[in-house]
Order: C-alpha cells, then sequence, then structure tokens
C-alpha cells in the first residue's frame, strides 16, 4: 500500500509543480481576459471559481463573468 501510494505521488508531484509554475505566472489580466468573455466555457467558469477562491472572493456569478 505504501508503495503504491509512493508511486502515486511520484505520478502527481510533477503535475503539482506545474500547475504552481503556471499560477506564479498569472496576473489579473489573465483573468479579466477570462471575465470578459460573453459565454465562458465549463473550463473557464472552474478557472475563475478557483480564482476567486484564491483572491478570497465568493465565487458568484457577477464575480465569475
Amino acid at each position: 500500500m505504501k508503495e503504491e501510494a509512493e508511486r502515486e505521488l511520484a505520478k502527481a508531484t510533477p503535475l503539482l509543480e506545474e500547475a504552481t509554475r503556471v499560477l506564479k505566472e498569472l496576473n489579473k489580466g489573465d483573468l479579466y481576459s477570462l471575465a470578459t468573455m460573453r459565454v465562458p466555457t465549463p473550463t473557464v467558469i472552474i478557472v475563475m471559481e478557483l480564482s476567486c477562491h484564491m483572491f478570497q472572493l465568493k465565487p458568484t456569478k457577477q464575480n465569475i463573468g
């Protein structure tokens, strides 16, 4: 069981590191450009909801476009 958990962690760690790197490169302009979409895709909605959480905002329709 421990070995399986370590294998799964080894797979997940690079993904987490890449996600952290990308998040550090984001700026407010990137988020505002997503918010201006007339009909955001489900993926964009999820990204905006996560962004609201990062900026300690309640993810309401107003805040996510």
